[in-house]
C-alpha cells in the first residue's frame, strides 16, 4: 500500500495470457522483485503443485525481467536516489517469501524512511516543478466557462 501511496500505481498488476495465469504472473512479477521463493517456501503451499515444479522453478514462466525496486522508483517514478534507496528498503522489509523475516509493524515505525525529508537538491529541484490537484484543475476550467 505504501508503495500505491508514493507513486499511484499497484507494486503488482498481474495479468492473464494465453500460456499463464493471473496468479502465474503475480508470483513471476513478486520473483523479478525479490528473487526466487526458497524451494521449500515455493513447494509448501496448497496449490504449489498448480505452479511450481518439482524444483521449486515456476512451470508456465521461466524468463524473467528483473528489475530492482530501487532502480524501478528512480528510472519509472523519478525519486531521487537518497529517497528511493530508503524508500525501497521500507518496502522490501514487508515482502518477503518467509513470513518470519517481515518486518514488523513496530519495526517499520522506526524506519528512517517515515523521517526522510529529503537533501537541499531534492527541495531546490521540487520547489521549481508546479503541482496541481484535479480539485484546483477543475476550479481552472470553471473559471474559464464562466469568463467565456
Amino acid at each position: 500500500m505504501v508503495f500505491e501511496l508514493v507513486t499511484g500505481d499497484y507494486l503488482f498488476k498481474p495479468k492473464k495470457a494465453k500460456s499463464y495465469t493471473r496468479d502465474d504472473d503475480h508470483l513471476a512479477l513478486i520473483i523479478e522483485l525479490i528473487g526466487h521463493a526458497p524451494k521449500e517456501v515455493a513447494l509448501s503451499g496448497k496449490r504449489a503443485k498448480d505452479f511450481f515444479d518439482l524444483k521449486g522453478d515456476m512451470k508456465r514462466i521461466r524468463d524473467f525481467k528483473f528489475w530492482p525496486l530501487k532502480k524501478v522508483l528512480m528510472e519509472k517514478y523519478r525519486l531521487h536516489e537518497g529517497e528511493a534507496d530508503m524508500l525501497a528498503d521500507f518496502i522490501l522489509l514487508t515482502v518477503r517469501w518467509v513470513p518470519r523475516e517481515r518486518a514488523t509493524a513496530q519495526q517499520l515505525l522506526q524506519h528512517p524512511w517515515l523521517d526522510y525529508k529529503g537533501t537541499e537538491e531534492e527541495d531546490s529541484e521540487s520547489s521549481d516543478t508546479e503541482f496541481v490537484t484535479e480539485s484546483e484543475e477543475s476550479v481552472d476550467e470553471s473559471e474559464e466557462k464562466k469568463g467565456s
